[in-house]
């Protein structure tokens, strides 16, 4: 295992934590813009205001280190952006207009901290402190100025940050989302069912899973092209998805195989859950060769096991499924007649 405080263990989070690289790019860029204005104020012998920059300095570096040491790196962002707020303010008073061009890039750093509506208010809040506090603003016209310059960098802001979380949602929900059926993909369903598992460990309700093979589906693409193939599966994708509850997720784990997690199901509702599926693709789902089926396997989580043997059991069930004639299901068996504890 890498030292994360290695400098071995620093490049491999700024490779592997996108978070923790804004963090540093965001702290490096605040050093390197402020330490040579200390050490002007200090040559200067301005020590009042030599000694706010090099606090923020130091702030910087400490939420660097922070971030490095236990990995909150939301928090480490609140606090390099709390110094820079407290550090606008004091310069702003100390300086007068120079130490006003300060708030701007903190306005723009809020929303990598806050939600969008937060940072709006607390920047727009920020300005008029800033105006009120500041000491570089005699007129009335520099006063409205400045406050209006404030509010439009704000607000910019605000609109490239809803742009930007838009499109991230897009791209995460993307990467998320098998792209043939639009359920989730083998990533999403990897991760859900480890906190899922994570959960059932800690005390919650048992998950529950089914692993869902259609019958002679390689016939279909064979005989009918995989073009009806893919249709096929979009459909099936739909029935189930229109079968399930709201609280339950369909993921596709490759080809004709797809997964089904109960998040809070008693063990005797699973094969309630099973025969309503399997009933509604027999029902409805079809295809130029008649009628398609499925085979379905189910797993009550065991508390202490890992996914791939949650997910290999039910996999056993579904081969189980099959030899007893297809278009059936067929339920993992329990220990002891109960789920061990």
């Amino acid at each position: 295992m890498v030292n994360r405080l290695s400098a071995a263990g620093f490049i491999h989070r700024l490779r592997t934590d996108f978070t923790f690289a804004s963090v540093s790019s965001l702290a490096l860029t605040g050093v390197v813009a402020v330490t040579p204005f200390a050490v002007y104020r200090y040559l200067r012998g301005e020590w009042m205001i030599g000694t706010v920059d090099l606090l923020l300095v130091l702030c910087i570096l400490s939420s660097l280190g922070y971030a490095l040491v236990t990995g909150r790196n939301r928090g480490a962002f609140n606090l390099i952006m709390a110094g820079g707020v407290a550090a606008c303010l004091g310069v702003t008073y100390l300086v007068g207009l120079a130490g006003n061009f300060w708030t701007f890039p903190v306005l723009v750093g809020l929303y990598a901290v806050l939600p969008i509506r937060a940072a709006l208010g607390l920047g727009c809040a920020l300005t008029l402190t800033v105006v009120w506090v500041g000491k570089g603003l005699p007129t009335v016209v520099e006063v409205l100025s400045f406050a209006v310059t404030g509010v439009l960098v704000s607000g910019l802001a605000a609109i490239s940050a809803y742009h930007v979380g838009r499109q991230r949602q897009a791209l995460e929900l993307a990467a998320a989302t098998d792209a043939l059926t639009g359920v989730g993909n083998r990533r999403r369903m990897s991760g859900d069912l480890e906190q899922s598992a994570r959960l059932a460990c800690r005390g919650s309700p048992l998950p529950a899973l089914m692993v869902l093979d259609l019958d002679h589906f390689k016939r279909i693409n064979d005989e009918c092209g995989h073009e009806m193939g893919d249709r096929v599966l979009i459909e099936f994708a739909n029935v189930v998805g229109k079968t399930l509850r709201q609280t339950d997720s369909l993921y596709r784990m490759g080809g004709e195989e797809f997964l089904v997690l109960l998040p809070m199901v008693e063990p005797t509702g699973i094969a309630l859950v099973a025969e309503k599926v399997r009933a509604r693709v027999e029902e409805q789902l079809r295809s130029p060769l008649g009628p398609v089926t499925v085979s379905i396997g189910a797993a009550l989580y065991r508390r202490g096991e890992s996914v791939a043997e949650w997910i290999h059991r039910a996999d056993t069930a579904v081969y189980e499924a099959k030899a007893q004639g297809r278009n059936g299901w067929s339920i993992a068996p329990r220990i002891d007649g109960r789920e061990r504890d």
